[in-house]
């Protein structure tokens, strides 16, 4: 199976406190393992980034585990050309999604990956797509 993560897969991994971070961290470790096959889009590591700069208020903090997450081994990483923008506004009429989740699937869908990582309920509303949570 291949799946795509979401931001908050590797969000979730730094913060022992939350429910979600033993599955963020088991699914990391079975990617860098190989065992578990795993796209995502550079859009999910500028968000990660941006969310650790706002949590930590440290620029250093927030790019060294950004180089974390593009040193992960066996994590594949689908680019956002202009097809998948074009896409993703496609998608973006057609479910009422927010245009950075609706760059998420259409770069999923580019490489036919019908498995999303991710705490965020609007991708429910996708047919054919499969949510899995954290929880």
């Amino acid at each position: 199976m291949t799946v795509y993560l979401d931001a908050n897969v590797f969000y979730f991994s730094l913060y022992p406190d939350d429910n979600r971070c033993a599955e963020a961290r088991n699914i990391l470790r079975k990617v860098a393992r190989g065992v578990l096959k795993a796209h995502t889009c550079p859009l999910a590591i500028d968000e990660f980034v941006w969310s650790m700069l706002k949590k930590s208020k440290n620029k250093e903090v927030a790019i060294k585990e950004g180089l974390k997450i593009l040193s992960l081994n066996n994590l594949n990483f689908i680019s956002v050309d202009k097809e998948i923008v074009f896409n993703s506004l496609k998608v973006m009429n057609l479910y009422s999604l927010k245009p950075r989740d609706a760059i998420h699937l259409a770069a999923m869908l580019s490489k036919g990956i019908k498995t999303i990582v991710s705490d965020d309920k609007d991708f429910d509303k996708i047919k054919g797509i499969k949510r899995k949570s954290l929880d």
